[in-house]
């Protein structure tokens, strides 16, 4: 199956996946409610234009496409339709440039990652010290990691007590260029 590289599919345990995102391994839902592993993913670049169509879905705005009719949304352009008005907020925020958004809880911090972030290389470095992940890798840039472990004085795992994110558990996403986004959730 082809697709171009904006319509979101449904991915099982994840939620919606921009096409350009999917990874061989993901599982898609059929219209039938079956599930069916995606084998393989090639990316490509056509030298000439093709005849593609855009149309809305009234109501849902989801179909199922192809022979086997796979599940998929119809959302304009890049547009992810987000589980809540308060995920919707946190990724609006940060697609103006927020540094820091904060969020109820780990699985809305996971979905706000994987519909923003997934697909662009990030390289997860959970449990590393800033000092492993610039020797091992040169610099953070390119790296994300989960700060949601905390010691036994309630401080997250290599956090000063004096830093101010010290306390509450975060996602912390480091760009190859610009400043650290913070993704803060409740416990």
């Amino acid at each position: 199956m082809s697709a171009t590289p904006n319509p979101p599919f449904y991915v099982d345990k994840l939620g919606w996946t921009l096409a350009r995102s999917l990874r061989a391994g993901d599982i898609l839902v059929l219209s039938n409610g079956e599930l069916v592993t995606v084998e393989w993913v090639q990316h490509e670049i056509l030298e000439s234009p093709i005849k593609v169509y855009n149309f809305e879905v009234e109501d849902f705005h989801t179909y199922f496409v192809g022979e086997n009719g796979i599940f998929v949304h119809n959302g304009c352009g890049d547009e992810i339709p987000w589980s809540s008005k308060e995920v919707k907020s946190g990724a609006e925020d940060l697609e103006k440039g927020a540094l820091s958004v904060t969020v109820t809880n780990r699985s809305q911090a996971e979905e706000l990652f994987l519909g923003m972030y997934q697909g662009d290389g990030y390289v997860n470095t959970s449990g590393w010290s800033s000092k492993e992940v610039s020797n091992f890798y040169g610099s953070r840039g390119g790296t994300y990691h989960w700060d949601d472990t905390f010691d036994s004085n309630g401080v997250l795992q290599f956090h000063s007590d004096k830093n101010p994110d010290s306390k509450t558990p975060h996602l912390q996403i480091h760009p190859e260029r610009g400043k650290v986004i913070r993704i803060f959730f409740g416990a």
